[in-house]
């Protein structure tokens, strides 16, 4: 499974709640982000969704 994203300056009140996710459903998979504009920051995916709620 491939799922592409875009930073936006959406909120989640601007967004269908149909076509949002909990990133919570997927634990059970490895997550690989590629920045395709440069150099990213490292992130602990597990810390900043903790930091989320």
């Amino acid at each position: 499974m491939e799922i592409e994203a875009e930073q936006t300056n959406l909120t989640v009140d601007d967004v269908a709640e149909y076509e949002l996710w909990d990133v919570g459903e997927f634990k059970n998979y490895k997550v690989k982000l590629i920045n395709g504009s440069g150099k990213a920051e490292i992130v602990d995916f597990s810390d900043w969704v903790n930091g989320c709620k």
